[in-house]
């Protein structure tokens, strides 16, 4: 099925990975008794492998989305464009896609989303959001717009985070609508309309303080003071709510905070993260970048990366791990909220040039289990936790 090992793809790593120099880094796994006014790190470094890549022979993997209702993992993979549904015990069930543009093929893909009856899948290449009977494989496809990329264009890592970054993306939600970013028109941050396109509601005000432009030596200097550029304020993603499938949290990626809505559009809560050292860090990688490189061009502030809930209405994200920065590898993070949008526990994940843990996570909260993919490997680990 693939042909090329993980470790001959590394050579495809952006130059930007090979200018570490530029920004001295020192360990972000604190100490637990560092910091009083968040919960202590638990570092996981333990894990089980739940796909060997000499097994399923995988090429390119980027995300996943666990089932909770049947324990089964979806696992996309970027080099045949197909989406892999998993068993417990890690045995291929069914393939979902394939590399093209005709009904239910892919070219990129932002995110998976699942429920009982149907599995979707989003590529913004195509401006399509698929979606896949998981019964018998039927596809309808829902076309937004006309593709104007190539795509044979070969990723690279620095793009693998960039490309499938969730923010301002189309979601669907559990019930099958799709939330349509709609903060250019100047109102709302989303817009829910059904899979016909017709309007059901607006979420979420855009932030009054948000700026499409911002001069780059005003954005440095707003990186310098210790704040989040205007023009970051927009960056936001939903996250499903699978205990209330009537609501969705919002993850502002850049200026960490959480909101919950309901599919009416009425805001139930807001809280904001409190600040930990591994959000500082980003924080000092993204000034420190900006001041070395002197780039004449805004490189968007990503603090969080991707997010998943529980069947109990936790909350799981997980931190940008810096593929796309010239620094040291980043630990990965992921941090654990309860239903109410309380910061109730922080697992680091350590990282480096060996192993490439990416943020794209899945959560067993049945097993109490992280699943990431292991980049320079192929590897999908499982990493044990406890609450």
């Amino acid at each position: 099925m693939l042909a090329i090992p993980y470790k001959q793809r590394l050579t495809y790593m952006p130059f930007v990975l090979l200018l570490v120099f530029l920004i001295s880094c020192t360990s972000e796994v604190p100490d637990s008794t560092s910091t009083t006014a968040v919960p202590a790190a638990d570092t996981l470094r333990e894990f089980k492998l739940v796909v060997d890549a000499n097994e399923l022979l995988l090429d390119s993997p980027v995300f996943m989305k666990m089932d909770p209702s049947t324990g089964h993992l979806f696992l996309y993979d970027n080099g045949p464009k197909t989406i892999f549904e998993l068993d417990k015990e890690s045995k291929v069930i069914n393939r979902f896609g394939g590399s093209g543009g005709g009904p239910g093929e892919l070219s990129k893909i932002t995110g998976l989303y699942v429920s009982d009856s149907f599995l979707y899948a989003h590529d913004p290449q195509e401006f399509f959001i698929h979606r896949y009977n998981r019964e018998n494989g039927e596809v309808t496809t829902y076309n937004y717009g006309q593709r104007t990329t190539d795509l044979d264009a070969p990723p690279t890592m620095g793009t693998i985070i960039t490309n499938h970054h969730p923010s301002n993306s189309r979601t669907v939600t559990l019930d099958g609508n799709i939330l349509r970013p709609s903060h250019e028109e100047g109102e709302y941050l989303y817009e829910l309309i059904d899979w016909e396109g017709n309007h059901l509601a607006d979420i979420a005000p855009l932030p009054e303080s948000y700026q499409a432009d911002l001069e780059t030596e005003a954005y440095r200097q707003v990186l310098e003071n210790g704040e989040v550029p205007a023009t970051d304020l927009h960056r936001v993603f939903p996250v499903a709510d699978r205990a209330n499938p009537n609501e969705i949290f919002l993850v502002y990626s850049a200026n960490p905070k959480i909101e919950k809505y309901d599919m009416s559009g009425n805001k139930l809560w807001e809280v904001g993260v409190p600040p930990t050292p591994e959000m500082d860090t980003l924080r000092m990688d993204h000034l420190g970048f900006v001041q070395a490189m002197r780039f004449t061009r805004q490189i968007p502030m990503r603090k969080y990366a991707w997010g998943t809930s529980g069947p109990d209405g936790a909350l799981f994200l997980a931190t940008y791990t810096n593929l796309s920065l010239p620094v040291t590898m980043r630990t990965l993070w992921v941090h654990r909220f309860g239903a109410d949008g309380e910061l109730t526990h922080r697992f680091a994940l350590p990282n480096s040039e060996e192993t490439i843990l990416l943020p794209f996570i899945a959560v067993d909260t049945e097993t109490g289990r992280i699943l990431t993919v292991s980049m320079a490997s192929g590897e999908i680990r499982a990493y044990p936790f406890e609450l």
